[in-house]
Parts: C-alpha cells; sequence; structure tokens
C-alpha cells in the first residue's frame, strides 16, 4: 500500500511558505499542491476542483455526482510517481468560512478519496489567542471591516457555525482517529519550526521520512504592520470585497475559479479576480494613505481572549 501525506493546517501557521519553498521544491516529494508557481495552483485543474470545491463547498448530492471521478483522480495523481504523494491545504482542517462544509464532513470525504493508501497526516499548531490575531489581520487583507472585539465576540456567539471547534487540536485528532483506518497524526508547534530554517529543515524531513535537502525557506506572506491594518480597516468599510460582501458572493472566489470554468458562461478573468484585484489597491491605499490614523490599540487586551480560550477547550472529545 503506498503512502500519501496530507498537510491540512492550521491557517497562519506557516502554510503558504512551506508550499512554496518546501513541499513543492524537494525533489523526493511528488506535490499536487495547492502553492504550485502561485499560492492558489495545484498540480492540475482536476486536483483543483476536488480541493477547492468538492473539499470545501459542495453540497451532498454534489459531491455524490463527483466523489468517484475524484478519488480515481487522486489514485491516478499518486499511483503514476514513485515519490512521496503530498498534498497540502490549510482549508481541510479548517472550516474557513460560514459558507464551507463542517470539518468533519470535510475529513469524512478526505477518508473516502485516500482509503487505498497508507495515510500519515500533520497539523501545524500554534498558541490560540496568536493564531486569531494573525487571522484577524488576515481578514482585514480580505475585506473583514469590524474591529478586532466585534471580531471576538462573534466568534464565541457564532460557535455554534464557526471555526472555533477546529482549534481544539484534541478535538481534531479524534475526529481524524474516527474517520481514517490506522491514520498516523503528528502535530508540530509553530513557535518551535519559526525559530530558524535549519530546524524546521530537519523536522519536515524528519516526519515525512525524507532526505534534508536544506531548502532556502521564504516568508512568502509576511504580516503587516498595525498602522496599516488600521488603515486597511477604514477602507473596508469604505470598499467592501470579500469577507464584507453578502454570503450570496463566494469566499475567496478567485479560489473558485475551476467552478466558474466549468460552468460555461463565460467569465472573464477579470471577473473571477475581482476581488484580488480590489484587495490590491485598497493594500496600496493603506500603505500610502493617512498618516494619522490611530492604531496604536488594534489588538487592545480583552476578557473576551480568555472567554475564547475557554470556548475553545470545552470542544474536547
Amino acid at each position: 500500500m503506498k503512502k500519501v501525506c496530507l498537510h491540512i493546517g492550521y491557517p497562519k501557521c506557516l502554510s503558504t511558505t512551506l508550499q512554496r519553498s518546501f513541499f513543492e521544491k524537494h525533489p523526493q516529494i511528488n506535490y499536487a499542491g495547492v502553492g504550485i508557481n502561485d499560492n492558489i495552483s495545484y498540480v492540475n485543474k482536476d486536483i483543483e476542483f476536488i480541493f477547492e470545491s468538492l473539499l470545501k463547498y459542495a453540497n451532498d448530492c454534489y459531491w455524490n455526482q463527483n466523489k468517484k471521478q475524484a478519488k480515481k483522480t487522486i489514485e491516478e495523481f499518486v499511483n503514476n510517481s514513485s515519490l512521496l504523494s503530498l498534498f497540502s491545504s490549510e482549508h481541510l482542517g479548517f472550516k474557513f468560512s460560514q459558507q464551507q462544509i463542517d470539518s468533519v464532513e470535510k475529513i469524512k470525504r478526505l477518508a473516502f478519496l485516500f482509503s487505498d493508501f497508507e495515510v500519515s497526516i500533520f497539523i501545524i499548531e500554534r498558541e490560540p489567542i496568536n493564531l486569531l490575531k494573525s487571522l484577524y489581520r488576515e481578514f482585514l487583507k480580505m475585506g473583514y471591516k469590524d474591529n478586532y472585539t466585534y471580531f471576538m465576540r462573534e466568534l464565541v456567539a457564532l460557535s455554534d457555525r464557526n471555526f472555533l471547534s477546529d482549534l481544539n487540536i484534541l478535538n481534531k485528532k479524534s475526529q481524524l482517529k474516527e474517520h481514517f483506518y490506522n491514520v498516523d497524526i503528528t502535530c508540530l508547534n509553530f513557535e518551535d519550526l519559526t525559530k530558524n530554517q535549519e530546524f524546521l529543515n530537519v523536522t519536515l524531513s524528519s516526519v515525512l521520512r525524507i532526505d534534508n535537502h536544506k531548502l532556502p525557506i521564504k516568508n512568502d506572506n509576511p504580516s503587516i504592520s498595525n498602522e496599516h491594518l488600521s488603515k486597511l480597516l477604514k477602507y473596508n468599510q469604505m470598499h467592501p470585497r470579500e469577507l464584507g460582501l453578502s454570503q450570496y458572493e463566494p469566499f475567496e472566489r478567485h479560489r473558485n475559479r475551476i467552478v466558474y470554468q466549468r460552468s460555461e458562461l463565460d467569465y472573464k478573468e477579470e471577473e473571477i479576480f475581482r476581488n484580488v484585484i480590489n484587495k490590491r489597491l485598497v493594500l496600496n491605499k493603506a500603505f500610502k494613505g493617512d498618516k494619522n490614523t490611530s492604531y496604536k490599540n488594534l489588538f487592545q487586551l480583552t476578557d473576551l481572549e480568555e472567554l475564547v480560550l475557554q470556548k475553545i477547550r470545552s470542544f474536547n472529545p
């Protein structure tokens, strides 16, 4: 039985960096994506369709129509190489938006697609509040228009439908073990991995059981300052996009490009990527905009952080 590795997150835990600098570049990895040549591409359109539609948004009817062909596509990719096949998406273990299917349903579908292989899974975890602050920063870049306090309150209030339970690593491991047969799960610590390139190379090579090629690691998604984030918050309220749009608009519209193409409705590329275009325009404004914007209290400490931690811990299996 051939071995396959799945990297399933978490978000804001080196995912883009590993995809671009390690998985794509290592000569002993048969890498399917995401992160081939750019930050959103896979090895081919069929695999992109699986990971960006069937495993994230597809309803049960649509999944059942496509699951057998999807399984065949995965098997062909793995069996046509003698290297270690690796698939990576931070969305696999994490419900990034309320539009996505439930995280347990993602795991069930993954288990079906990879049922004929010996699967190992690894997750990079991070101290929850630091992860949420980093995620809030990312949401601002995507168009989120409310402050940090509102963000944290909503996490607690809407924990019946959001990603908060996904941050409980014990719960996540329990879900994986329930649906994968004899799965090997490795959890790595974000704070440890970011110490230096050498440690990261050694650790990943050991986990994946491949040679250490001492690959140069580049941060492909660097943070921006609180000052620029505060400007973004203001511009997001003025120019809604992505997370500031109606729920009828698909989150990360550009990652749904294969679905739009398959519709045969002649969507133009500038329509599919319009939010990315607007994001870049607004980011440019934030870096060059109003110098009087207050930003010192962007992440002011609040009792809500402890409440969020209590909520995460409550999701133990």
